[in-house]
């Protein structure tokens, strides 16, 4: 469970550090979409609905009896296509005097015997006289499809009521004629005629049940339509919904902008935290030094407001020196991916947290082609490590005192690109620019560099070695095989994937004792 909260936190981290990068562009895409919204809903135009509310009364409704669901649906069907139908909307043009007749719908109420007709219209008094007036064609229609063509069924069913009634009423009288001279021989004519009364007054009854029954389904189907709700004038305007659509339309922009920001911090191989860091090299980290706020960090000193940075060397300082506590002096060479990561300040300030602690440091500029440390700490640049390497010197005479109690530094010395004489009879003639980084390779592997190592281990606990980035020229890759640990400085938000990538591969290829990450910038 707690992998998995770590987990969790990590990637929510890794999102809002994201976010944070990115928040520009999806600040802007959120803007932009919301003022397109603005505008859009600025100009657009009003629409007003109005709605009229009819019922259709179906067989069975009003009588109590058994309403046919089937029919039921058809006859809703037939009126909704009637309204939709091209010679209502040609009469309602000719009685409202149209050009353009407004959007008409009908809309089925499920399980209920109602129908809506909706118009849409830009003016709200179009809108509700066209829907009462669209309901008042509807009702006509209604009326000439169950009212006209041939004679009703209620008028036929009264004349056969009225015919059997009348046979009855003649049956019936000759039925009292004979029994009042019935003589005794007349019995048979007059069980014949009592039978004949039974038939016709069955007859009557029949016919009287399906005039009713037709009496009331006639009434129904010419008066199945009915307004039960005429439209008023709206007040209001239904579409567009303002307010929605510009919060939608922001929201859209929003959820585009945080896709952007994915798909662009998908493309950019910048590495922005130490946990990319740490994932892309599968290997942990061993410093982090946070930014300096407002300005370069240099030499870090008590009371300049830089106690971070301070705490963040002294815990790099026991990590690194922890990693190689068995030895009697520890050597380590820094260097980067890239330039400009801040791998000289590392180096300086490392130095100098380290000789607080009681040990003896010496730190070797080895970068020959631009060299910082003497800057760094206030020493001159007239000899130094070329000269030890190029020149019959005294190790002991290129050892510069710092300000800071057992720090010495040994500067780069002597520029490369004067002519020189290499131990070993090499002889380094003035060139161009990639000469002089040859010249820096050739002086760094040779094996002079291997017997200044092997003297400065004598005299200090610790030896830093700042070299060049490792992506510019090769002079780092000369050294690692000579040194303990190699300090791998990543400055966050400056170097990418492919360069970190090719950099720690690099000093696997050259069999490097021990590799430690140290993030800059955090």
């Amino acid at each position: 469970m707690l992998n998995l909260y770590l987990e969790t936190n990590v990637e929510l981290r890794t999102y809002l550090q994201i976010i944070n990068r990115r928040k520009w562009i999806i600040l802007t895409s959120t803007l932009v979409a919301a003022f397109i919204a603005s505008a859009v809903m600025y100009v657009a135009a009003p629409i007003y609905v109005a709605t009229t509310t009819l019922r259709v009364a179906t067989i069975g409704s009003e009588s109590g009896g058994r309403i046919d669901i089937n029919y039921t649906e058809r006859l809703m069907n037939t009126y909704s296509q009637i309204v939709r139908s091209g010679n209502v909307r040609r009469q309602l043009r000719t009685e409202l005097a149209l050009t353009e007749l407004p959007s008409l719908a009908v809309e089925k109420i499920v399980n209920t015997e109602l129908m809506r007709i909706q118009v849409e219209a830009k003016d709200p008094n179009l809108a509700s006289t066209t829907a009462n007036k669209a309901a008042e064609i509807l009702i006509a229609k209604s009326l000439e499809l169950y009212g006209g063509g041939g004679r009703p069924r209620v008028e036929i069913l009264n004349e056969q009521f009225t015919q059997a009634q009348d046979e009855l009423a003649q049956v019936r009288e000759e039925y009292d004629l004979l029994l009042k001279s019935s003589d005794g021989t007349t019995s048979r004519q007059i069980d014949s005629l009592g039978q004949s009364i039974a038939v016709k007054e069955r007859t009557v009854l029949t016919l009287l049940e399906q005039y009713e029954s037709a009496r009331i389904e006639e009434s129904l189907r010419t008066n199945a339509v009915s307004i039960i709700e005429h439209a008023i004038v709206p007040s209001s305007a239904a579409k567009p919904r303002k307010e929605l659509n510009i919060i939608l339309g922001t929201l859209l922009g929003l959820f585009s902008g945080l896709a952007l920001a994915l798909v662009l911090e998908n493309l950019d191989t910048t590495l922005y935290s130490a946990h990319q860091i740490e994932a892309l090299t599968n290997q942990a980290t061993v410093g982090r030094i946070p930014a300096k706020p407002g300005g370069t960090l240099e030499l870090v000193q008590y009371g300049d407001r830089n106690y971070p940075q301070l705490e963040a060397f002294r815990r790099l300082r026991i990590n690194v020196l922890a990693a190689t506590s068995d030895l009697p002096s520890t050597s380590l060479l820094v260097t980067s991916a890239e330039e400009k990561e801040g791998k000289s300040t590392v180096t300086a300030n490392l130095a100098v947290t380290i000789a607080q602690s009681g040990r003896r440091v010496v730190v070797v500029d080895c970068n020959l082609h631009n060299p910082q440390l003497h800057t760094l700490f206030s020493v001159p640049n007239t000899k130094g490590l070329s000269d030890i390497l190029t020149k019959d010197v005294d190790i002991d005479d290129m050892l510069l005192t710092t300000q800071y109690p057992r720090l010495s530094i040994v500067p780069s010395g002597t520029q490369i690109s004067s002519s020189m004489v290499l131990v070993g009879s090499l002889s380094v003639q003035e060139r161009d620019l990639f000469s002089q980084l040859t010249q820096g390779t050739e002086l760094l592997g040779s094996s002079k560099m291997r017997e200044t190592i092997a003297q400065l281990r004598e005299v200090a606990d610790v030896i830093l070695l700042d070299t060049p980035a490792l992506r510019s020229v090769t002079d780092a890759a000369m050294l690692v095989p000579l040194v303990d640990n190699v300090l791998l400085v990543v400055a966050r938000s400056h170097s990418s994937r492919e360069s970190l990538q090719s950099t720690y591969k690099q000093l696997e290829t050259v069999h490097a004792k021990m590799i430690s990450l140290v993030v800059n910038q955090e």
